[in-house]
Formats: C-alpha cells, sequence, structure tokens
C-alpha cells in the first residue's frame, strides 16, 4: 500500500483534516490525522493494520503498545 493510498483512505473518511494546526507539542503542521475516524470501521482498520504489522515486522519489531482509543 503507498502513502498516498493510506491518505486517500484517510480522505474518504473525512479524518485527515488539511491547513494549519499546531500540535500538542507546539511545533506546527499542514497535517492532522483524526485515527478514531478511521478506525470506527473494522474492514479498513484490519487493512491498514495488517499493512503497519508488515512494514513493522520488517524492521523488527515483534510488539507494538499503543493507547486503547
Amino acid at each position: 500500500m503507498t502513502e498516498t493510498e493510506i491518505l486517500d483512505i484517510f480522505r474518504k473518511h473525512s479524518a485527515l483534516l488539511e491547513g494549519h494546526f499546531i500540535i500538542y507539542s507546539g511545533l506546527h503542521s499542514d497535517r492532522y490525522i483524526q485515527c478514531a475516524l478511521v478506525l470506527q470501521h473494522p474492514d479498513v482498520a484490519q487493512k491498514l493494520c495488517a499493512e503497519l504489522a508488515t512494514k513493522l515486522r520488517e524492521a523488527g519489531a515483534s510488539v507494538v503498545a499503543a493507547p486503547a482509543l
């Protein structure tokens, strides 16, 4: 899956906001992703998570920890 395909999924679900944002660190960004808007769709979440798992496996990761949504 390409970066463009992933961003298109987020755009399709109105989860990729584009503009000007000041993020929690105080840095500025031209994009903001609201993952919960995509992850509420199990079929889409499975596809994205499988892609992430493949990339992390290739990087040598064996465990992924994240905060609950």
